[in-house]
């Protein structure tokens, strides 16, 4: 592990204090004899005529049987439930030992999932196919972790047209009911226009140039896709912009510098100016650099 100290230096600078703490034996695999591979997957308590592959879920025949793969597995079959119209739909599961060895030392084992389905609901989706698909997947993600919410459905929408605006419709109107005491739900999506980048500026520069900072910009409005339109305004790529400059300010010692990300969408609602508003802050730089502590020998001088 390595501990990091920052503080200010009496000739100027910043300290930077590295401490090493070397833990014996760290690294290894202790689990190594206790590996286990599948040899067969079991799914039991499906809904009748829906049938999913153990490759649909990740544990083909052989799959190193792992905490991470057999959670994959239940959040997958979860999914593929909740699309199915199985919204309160709970999961089981069991590994069983089989005698002798299998490759490379691990045991075989025979994995069951049991499915307790539960009612069906009835979903139904309005508005441009290509988003039905996409808001169908991240309801379905978001509802096997949180279950329905008890009352309104104010987050799921929030989430949806997220995700939608993330598909270029950053001005699209998402709306989810419920017919009261039935167990059917709609969601009614209203793309309006799709969003197109109009210009990008940036302001507030003085240490890194105007093309730097462009290299780290991908909302932009020249970029060219298909049938030679314009590329889509996507407000989450638009963010990750602006983290990527401040990455690259950090790169340069600007470890306090801020990023403001401004957008003024026009009257129309087609298109969207973006301007990054830049605080660059103070540059911090190494005065000092003392490590302490036992290296080990393995590490090298």
């Amino acid at each position: 592990d390595w501990r990091l100290t920052l503080g200010k230096e009496p000739l100027g600078g910043t300290a930077l204090d590295a401490r090493w703490l070397h833990r014996f034996g760290s690294g290894r695999d202790e689990n190594v004899s206790k590996a286990r591979r599948v040899r067969d997957l079991n799914l039991v308590g499906l809904p009748r005529g829906m049938s999913i592959r153990g490759s649909k879920l990740g544990l083909r025949r052989g799959t190193l049987l792992t905490a991470a793969a057999s959670a994959e597995a239940r959040d997958t079959l979860r999914i593929e439930l909740m699309r199915a119209g199985y919204l309160e739909a709970t999961l089981g599961s069991a590994v069983t030992e089989v005698p002798g060895p299998y490759r490379n030392g691990a045991r075989p084992v025979d994995v069951t999932i049991s499915v307790i389905p539960g009612p069906h609901w009835k979903l139904t989706f309005t508005g441009p196919k290509k988003l039905i698909e996409t808001s169908a997947s991240v309801l379905a993600d978001l509802w096997s972790q949180t279950g329905i919410g008890p009352s309104g459905f104010r987050d799921e929408e929030s989430v949806l047209k997220e995700a939608v605006a993330d598909e270029g419709y950053s001005a699209a109107v998402v709306d989810i009911t419920a017919t009261a005491g039935q167990r059917e739900i709609t969601v009614a999506i209203d793309s309006g226009p799709q969003v197109t980048v109009a210009r990008v500026s940036i302001a507030g520069n003085t240490a890194i140039t105007g093309e730097q900072i462009q290299q780290q910009i991908l909302s932009r409005p020249h970029g060219l896709l298909e049938g030679g339109k314009k590329d889509a305004y996507r407000p989450r790529l638009a963010r990750e912009d602006a983290d990527s400059i401040r990455s690259l300010y950090e790169e340069q010692g600007y470890l306090e510098t801020q990023v403001k990300l401004e957008e003024r969408l026009k009257s129309d609602g087609s298109a969207v100016e973006l301007s990054f508003v830049i605080d660059e802050g103070q540059r911090w730089t190494i005065g000092a650099l003392r490590v302490e502590g036992d290296w080990p020998e393995s590490m090298g001088p």
